[in-house]
């Protein structure tokens, strides 16, 4: 097993264990990004903080 397949494990265990929390987080800070962003006038860090968004909303749609 590859050190990069260790990390990979360790991390895909524990998201899968603290799933609830990290949404919950992850929404908390993609929505400040995202007000941060059109408030400086910054759209650039308001399509960062967008993607986590699409991606989950996307994986809770298809997956």
């Amino acid at each position: 097993m590859d050190s990069e397949d260790v990390w990979f494990y360790f991390l895909m265990c524990y998201f899968h264990e603290h799933y609830s929390e990290l949404i919950s987080v992850i929404f908390i800070i993609s929505f400040i990004g995202i007000i941060w962003g059109i408030i400086h006038e910054m759209r650039w860090l308001s399509v960062f903080f967008t993607l986590p968004l699409l991606i989950f909303v996307v994986g809770l749609i298809f997956f």
